[in-house]
């Protein structure tokens, strides 16, 4: 619950003591000792402890052969997916995603069924597999809508958007990313991420023929992270703008857009003290 609500460190300490407390304890409880430990790994993941991360997967993985519960193991193989993604190892992270797919179809989990697929989706395209990525996220899509999932929807429309986009088809992404967009309507500090991320791709579809558009879309996208402190994103779309005023000669603009991008950048990876 706290993780779902953004609290991340909170979650993991949550989680940690409650570990500390299983392994101290003389309960025998490999399935929930497999919960706490593959929920701390794609917790680890979200916060950049990845050394912990691969401990703690390994950890689940070597008591998930005393695991009869097929929703913990479904669990296990999607957290354990998601730190393979993270590390780009996208061939592995699919096989993981389609373990856990299996079980949630099995047990009629419609939503994490849906969030498998996404995920199996998200990591094909990323190795080049674009149409079974395709109908992975059309799957997810049919589900997320079935169920008034809007803003899984949205993420998957927008990932399906990035393939087409890929593919030259920039009508279809135009109109997939339009759709996106509605679905995150109306805009809230929780949709605000994923909202930015449609604009820039939408960005991306308009550049070849519609620049000023284009640069209506970054800067929709920058207000969306500037407003939620996406700081490392605001930078990235603040260098994607310098650089769609710079191909139309505006170089003092583009400089002046560029240099507080890069202050912003420095300051968020500056070591503390």
């Amino acid at each position: 619950m706290l993780a779902s609500l953004g609290h991340q460190h909170p979650a993991v300490h949550v989680l940690e003591v409650l570990r500390d407390q299983l392994e101290s304890s003389a309960l025998n409880e490999p399935t929930m000792m497999v919960r706490v430990y593959s929920s701390l790994a794609c917790m680890y993941v979200h916060i950049g402890l990845m050394t912990r991360a691969a401990e703690a997967a390994r950890a689940a993985l070597d008591l998930s052969p005393r695991v009869f519960d097929p929703e913990s193991l479904a669990e296990l193989h999607y957290n354990v997916a998601q730190l393979l993604l993270s590390e780009l190892r996208f061939e592995e992270a699919t096989r993981s995603f389609e373990r856990a797919e299996y079980l949630y179809l099995q047990l009629d989990l419609r939503r994490e069924l849906a969030s498998a697929r996404l995920a199996r989706g998200y990591s094909l395209a990323r190795s080049d597999h674009l149409e079974q990525a395709k109908t992975e996220l059309q799957e997810a899509i049919e589900i997320f809508v079935g169920i008034g999932a809007s803003d899984s929807a949205a993420h998957a429309f927008a990932e399906l958007a990035r393939i087409h986009r890929r593919e030259g088809v920039m009508e279809n992404a135009q109109a997939l990313l339009e759709r996106c967009i509605s679905f995150l309507e109306p805009a809230t500090p929780d949709n605000a991420a994923i909202r930015a991320w449609a604009h820039r791709q939408m960005a991306l579809t308009l550049v070849a023929t519609d620049r000023m558009g284009a640069e209506r879309e970054v800067r929709a996208a920058l207000a969306l992270y500037h407003r939620v402190e996406r700081h490392l994103e605001e930078a990235a779309t603040m260098d994607e703008l310098a650089e769609l005023l710079a191909a139309r000669g505006e170089g003092a603009p583009a400089f002046e857009i560029f240099r507080p991008g890069m202050k912003l950048l420095s300051h968020r990876l500056k070591p503390t003290p």
